[in-house]
This record gives C-alpha cells, sequence and structure tokens, in this order.
C-alpha cells in the first residue's frame, strides 16, 4: 500500500491521486469542524501542546491533498 510519499504519488494515476486528495480534504474539514463553533470550546481546553499537534495534524493533511494534487496536475500537463 503507498504510503503518501512523493515517489508513491508520482506512481498512482489521476483516479488514486483524486481519491487520495478528497479524502484527506474530507479528514482535514471533520478535524478543523472542531476549531471553531461550539465545538470549540472543547478545543480551547486543550493544552497549547495538544493544540499545537492537532492543528499540525491539519496541516500535514493540507499538504497531502496539495501534493497530490499537484501530481494530478502534472500527469494531466505530461498527457495533454
Amino acid at each position: 500500500m503507498a504510503t503518501g510519499n512523493d515517489t508513491d504519488l508520482a506512481e498512482m494515476g489521476v483516479g488514486e491521486l483524486t481519491d487520495i486528495a478528497v479524502k484527506k480534504a474530507a479528514q482535514l474539514r471533520s478535524l478543523l469542524c472542531m476549531t471553531y463553533g461550539e465545538a470549540a470550546d472543547v478545543f480551547q481546553r486543550m493544552s497549547k501542546a495538544a493544540q499545537e499537534d492537532y492543528l499540525w495534524a491539519c496541516s500535514d493533511l493540507a499538504d497531502g491533498v496539495c501534493q497530490a494534487l499537484a501530481q494530478v496536475e502534472s500527469k494531466e500537463v505530461q498527457h495533454g
């Protein structure tokens, strides 16, 4: 199974890459929903370190979306 690193992504097709981007975007959206509105109370009660780790995980997911979409774009440019 692919780990999501650049080498693995480069070997995937557009459909697989799109699936990864959609999955990671959905995960990111779910995590971010806990940082505002009524759910924000729980997030704000977390320790500063836990909040930073939480947002780091969000950043990693966002990076994964960007990497997958960059590969999609690269493949589309290569194949016209």
